[in-house]
């Protein structure tokens, strides 16, 4: 990784994040975060208090980016079908580029969401993309607010699925089936005309 340019929250930062991502949770140390980003430990400590602290903004940021790409897809989607399309194509582009085959947030909450002080983190990121999505959903068909979140959710239970059995047995076929089930939930809902 470059830190030449980085102060050593960034690089404590990028190289927890690194780290997270290839390896896990459980599987990074402290140790193995501060040596891959040239840091001291009081460097750590002046910006972070525990690992827990890099848990919560690895998952922030992977929150962030995870909306941010849903409302982007979204915004060039003419209807919910082509918005499945668009999705499960962009998931399975980064999957080709990933060590760990599976959502990255899916992944990352579901080792952490047992811990005490992330249970609040992993909750708050479950609710922050189910609003992301109905917001993008109503973006694209304009659905009242209790039958855009309940889509969102079906959404949202869909892709976890689908991701998470795809990363246990690395059969694509559950990538494919899990497009089918977004678009089955896409096509179950009304066409609302203006």
């Amino acid at each position: 990784m470059k830190h030449e340019k980085q102060n050593p929250r960034e690089r404590i930062l990028d190289s927890a994040f690194h780290l997270f991502r290839d390896q896990g949770y459980a599987e990074t140390g402290i140790s193995e975060i501060l040596t891959e980003a040239g840091a001291y430990k009081k460097s750590l400590y002046d910006h972070f208090t525990s690992k827990e602290d890099l848990a919560v903004e690895y998952l922030a940021s992977l929150t962030h980016s995870h909306a941010d790409l849903i409302e982007r897809v979204a915004a060039t989607s003419e209807d919910l079908e082509r918005f499945t399309d668009r999705w499960v194509d962009l998931v399975r582009r980064s999957l080709k580029n990933s060590k760990r085959q599976d959502c990255p947030i899916g992944l990352f909450a579901g080792e952490v969401a047992s811990i005490p002080e992330m249970r609040p983190h992993v909750l708050e990121t479950i609710d922050r993309l189910i609003q992301t999505m109905q917001r993008s959903v109503q973006q694209i068909l304009p659905l009242p607010d209790t039958e855009a979140e309940n889509l969102a959710r079906r959404v949202f239970v869909a892709f976890q699925g689908g991701m998470r059995l795809f990363y246990l047995t690395g059969e694509e076929r559950y990538l494919t089936l899990m497009r089918d089930e977004l678009k089955y939930i896409a096509r179950s809902v009304p066409v609302v005309k203006s």
